[in-house]
């Protein structure tokens, strides 16, 4: 289990600095299917279960991200939660934080998507549900969110 960016986010943290405002207007979407091999590589027969958001209508949405020094940690700020309704029914497996236009194909050759990926289970997954089971039409809220940062 680990993240993994796409190399035009490293790229765009390097340049810009900022990952908490280089994320702000990303979306966190979750899929099921095969894991693909890292936030490069294609979506390839995925479903887009449910897409959070913090509320906000598309494309006013802005994920807010605050540090916690305690933690060393991007965490999201006080009050705000991730809500969304499920698309579609399916097992959650993996989350991507992309563009809302994001079109799921590979960046191997341009490297222009900022995407984050991650996997998605009841234990041992980088976002922790605690029933991954996804039913189309039902509510699903994150209430807690964080990305760890490395410590030296």
């Amino acid at each position: 289990m680990a993240l993994n960016l796409t190399r035009a986010l490293r790229r765009e943290i390097c340049v810009n600095g900022s990952i908490a405002d280089i994320l702000g207007p990303l979306v966190l979407n979750v899929y099921d299917g095969t894991v693909p091999t890292n936030a490069e590589s294609p979506l390839s027969g995925n479903n887009l279960l449910v897409s959070y958001t913090n509320g906000a209508t598309l494309p006013a949405f802005n994920l807010v991200l605050v540090y916690d020094e305690t933690n060393n940690a991007l965490v999201l700020d006080t009050g705000e939660v991730l809500q969304g309704t499920a698309g579609a029914n399916g097992t959650a497996t993996l989350f991507r934080i992309e563009a809302q236009d994001d079109d799921g194909l590979s960046d191997a050759i341009d490297k222009t998507r900022l995407r984050i990926q991650g996997t998605v289970g009841a234990v041992s997954a980088d976002l922790f549900m605690g029933n991954p089971s996804i039913t189309s039409g039902n509510a699903k809220i994150i209430g807690g969110f964080a990305l760890q940062l490395l410590t030296y």
